[in-house]
């Protein structure tokens, strides 16, 4: 009985008693645990048609002797549930409720009288309204969420019972359907309980622990997305935090840093709102710089080829060596030419209500051959703004780098008389480089959400607050 499958799959809803602050917090307002509920009373029905419930028998010793029964065979089907809601109960957790659901019982039933009578036959039962409660527990195993109680209850008001068997008599059918009323009542509602949670359990652990809490993306970098916090049940929503944090390969250079606190947020029109603090995004910046993926070389020969020695991507290396042209063919037409940038710390990520803004302290070295061998460096200290535009690639989230301001500074100034007076035309040309490296290396980084891939989202927008961004959706299950 999984139909609460579909409902908890909205987010990982969870607790712990962690000591780490979140970064994320994730928002389910009322309106998706709406939609949620109706997902799962669809997945519901699919599951518990033809549902087979354990046999059982029993014996009755209201006569002179003893009567035996037994009702074999049973399965649900033509289940209806009219009436359905999940809600938060503050403090407590998700509480379901199930009213006026009406389905169909069919089996077999024997009995025997003492030793010398037998009768068996089929039967079919028709409940109606029956309604079913469940609360559902959370807590934590390590650093993932599990179901760790579930309470439930349920009760019926009314059945219709049908008979069939071959020796049937008044006296017996009037009998059978006593006993058999007497069952579906006070059976059939402990039988849904039991195998509800049952079911429940099962099958939320199993999907719960499929949901890749650390992620391990490129350059040997992990996403955590541990529950730091225990959820925050309020009357129409539930708050879930999560620690949204970067971490290299190797632990010894690990982000040291605290996330400032959450900002109030009333909002409600939609199903779901992530709010992402700037802590997570600037432990990105950390983790790949420490992972030396903010450092780029390259390098001209004579001959109008570029090649790259480390991570250049192919689509602009074409654009690179064009412009670097420029500069040998003006300034010394059989130079050899290498051109290196590297980061010089993890480049600064600020959100503010105008956006995503980006600082970036560089280094750029320019190591010319000259005639007769003789060597000359180019140095450049580079400061780099930007803005940075959040876009999704269905639960993804990447960038697009726009608005570059690049102040440079020559760091030493021997090498001008070789150049004949281009360094100006040099700085120009490592501008555009920089532009290049941010726009392809940061606009590739796509940073996984705290969401199911079963989610499309709709009609998502972003947000900008002080510290935080926020992309608030509503979401289709497919």
């Amino acid at each position: 009985m999984s139909w609460l499958y579909g409902t908890i799959l909205l987010v990982l809803i969870g607790q712990t008693f962690g000591n780490g602050k979140p970064a994320v917090r994730v928002r389910v307002t009322q309106k998706g645990l709406d939609y949620a509920i109706d997902s799962a009373m669809k997945y519901a029905k699919t599951q518990l048609e033809n549902y087979p419930l354990p046999d059982t028998k029993g014996k009755i010793s209201n006569f002179a002797f003893d009567v035996n029964y037994a009702f074999s065979n049973m399965t649900v089907y033509n289940i209806n549930i009219t009436n359905k809601s999940l809600r938060p109960v503050p403090r407590k957790g998700l509480y379901t409720l199930l009213r006026n659901v009406d389905f169909d019982i069919k089996g077999k039933w024997k009995i025997n009288l003492a030793s010398w009578f037998t009768n068996s036959g089929t039967f079919s039962v028709a409940v109606q309204g029956m309604s079913v409660g469940i609360l559902i527990h959370l807590g934590v195993n390590g650093d993932r969420l599990v179901v760790s109680d579930i309470k439930c209850a349920s009760k019926l008001e009314n059945i219709d019972i049908d008979l069939k068997s071959g020796q049937a008599t008044s006296f017996l059918f009037s009998w059978i359907k006593g006993t058999m009323n007497s069952f579906v009542k006070s059976k059939i509602p402990k039988i849904a309980c039991q195998e509800g949670k049952k079911a429940i359990k099962k099958n939320l652990n199993e999907q719960f622990a499929k949901f890749p809490v650390k992620q391990h993306l490129k350059k040997s970098v992990t996403l955590d997305y541990s529950v730091v916090k225990k959820p925050e049940y309020k009357t129409d929503a539930v708050d879930l935090f999560l620690k949204g944090e970067f971490q290299p390969s190797g632990g010894d250079r690990t982000w040291l840093h605290q996330p400032a606190g959450l900002s109030r947020d009333d909002s409600r029109d939609r199903m779901m709102y992530v709010t992402i603090m700037d802590h997570m995004i600037n432990s990105a910046s950390h983790a790949y710089y420490n992972q030396n993926a903010m450092r780029v070389q390259v390098a001209v020969k004579q001959m109008p080829q570029l090649f790259a020695k480390t991570r250049i991507p192919e689509s602009y290396l074409s654009r690179i060596n064009t412009g670097l042209g420029l500069i040998k063919q003006s300034a010394c037409s059989t130079c050899d030419l290498h051109i290196s940038l590297a980061a010089m710390s993890p480049p600064q990520i600020r959100t503010s209500h105008s956006g995503i803004h980006l600082t970036v302290h560089a280094m750029a070295k320019i190591y010319v051959v000259l005639p007769n061998n003789i060597k000359q460096w180019l140095d450049l200290e580079t400061n780099v703004t930007a803005t940075a535009i959040p876009k999704l690639n269905g639960t993804n989230l990447s960038t697009n780098i726009t608005d570059f301001k690049i102040n440079t500074k020559v760091l030493n100034q021997t090498v001008f008389t070789a150049l004949s007076g281009r360094v100006a035309e040099m700085k120009r040309i490592v501008k555009e480089q920089i532009e290049k490296l941010l726009e392809n290396g940061i606009s590739a980084m796509e940073i996984p959400l705290p969401l199911s891939e079963k989610f499309q989202l709709v009609k998502p927008k972003i947000s900008y607050g002080q510290g935080y961004m926020t992309l608030e959706t509503d979401v289709l299950i497919i």
